[in-house]
């Protein structure tokens, strides 16, 4: 069994990288730690067939604010739905772990995720040259 395991790191933060950890395998605290407020709660899987997405399960109450657009980019892409189509916004830093193996602990993000993380980055990036173009268009300071 490996002793740790590659996960994909998606902050709510559109101005943070995306970017691919190690986590311990088996180490349930520190999934809690990179998903929920404070570091401390409970979270909450969902399976979404090439990786599965960890993230805070009281998540809506505790980082009302805290959306996560690339989360939710990904999601309905894999989905096949728009993103106005979800009841509710994902909200606080995501995790992207790989598939459970025989012994249901997570393995190593597919290269199916990493191309996912990639483009829901790149759509970050072009948000971020968009933002900034129109504060300059408004006479806002960088």
């Amino acid at each position: 069994m490996a002793t740790s395991h590659k996960a994909i790191l998606i902050p709510h933060d559109i101005t943070r990288e995306i970017e691919e950890i190690d986590l311990p395998t088996g180490n349930y605290k520190e999934i809690t730690k990179r998903v929920c407020r404070d570091g401390d709660g409970l979270f909450s899987v969902s399976n979404l067939g090439h990786f599965t997405f960890a993230y805070d399960d009281e998540g809506l109450f505790t980082q009302p604010g805290n959306i996560n657009s690339r989360a939710m980019a990904i999601w309905a892409k894999v989905e096949g739905v728009s993103m106005r189509s979800f009841r509710s916004p994902l909200v606080g830093d995501y995790l992207m772990l790989g598939p459970a193996d025989d012994e249901g602990e997570n393995t190593d993000v597919t290269p199916e995720a990493r191309r996912l993380a990639e483009w829901a980055q790149g759509l970050a990036n072009q948000r971020n040259v968009l933002k900034a173009t129109q504060d300059i268009v408004e006479g806002k300071d960088a």
